[in-house]
């Protein structure tokens, strides 16, 4: 505790010295709770002190939230089950603490939550805006066409298309 407060007061003579109104202190998590309880007892003296938790643990608390909220709803039997976390790793994944594990497999989930949102995508497509579909076909066939044939004189006439579409307004 003496630590943090030392730490604080250097930052208020920070803070008086380039004449700021405020300064912010960014802590990792084991400083931040005690830092946060030295500014709630000495709130007169340290009330120009912003405190903020660091990126990295603001990172891994929401990672446990997270895993938290969703385990129970197949997160984690959907891990394990599907061989992406072991059964040993998962409860420290579910509670943020296995932070390349947690964020390799919030990465996976997001794929493929993903894949299943454009793979229903063209359907909704063409229940919901079937005379516009033509617009999208054809954007795909200048798509298709291009790859095919990668050239700077494809390019090109992609170029000029989207230009005279654009001149009518399209």
């Amino acid at each position: 505790m003496s630590t943090v407060y030392e730490v604080l007061n250097q930052s208020l003579s920070i803070m008086r010295s380039l004449q700021l109104k405020n300064i912010v202190c960014v802590f990792d998590q084991a400083f931040f709770s005690k830092a946060i309880e030295i500014v709630w007892k000495h709130q007169d003296r340290f009330s120009k002190i912003i405190v903020r938790l660091g990126v990295f643990h603001m990172i891994c608390s929401l990672l446990s939230i997270i895993g938290k909220r969703f385990q129970d709803a197949g997160l984690r039997d959907l891990c394990v089950e599907s061989g992406v976390i072991a059964q040993g790793s998962i409860a420290g994944v579910m509670d943020g603490h296995k932070y390349n594990r947690s964020i390799r497999l919030h990465k996976l989930v997001y794929e493929a939550f993903m894949r299943l949102a454009w793979k229903g995508f063209l359907p909704w497509l063409k229940i919901t805006h079937a005379s516009e579909m033509i617009h999208l076909e054809n954007t795909l066939r200048t798509i298709k066409d291009f790859a095919d044939d990668v050239c700077n004189s494809s390019l090109r006439e992609v170029m000029e298309m989207s230009r005279s579409h654009a001149s009518l307004g399209c």
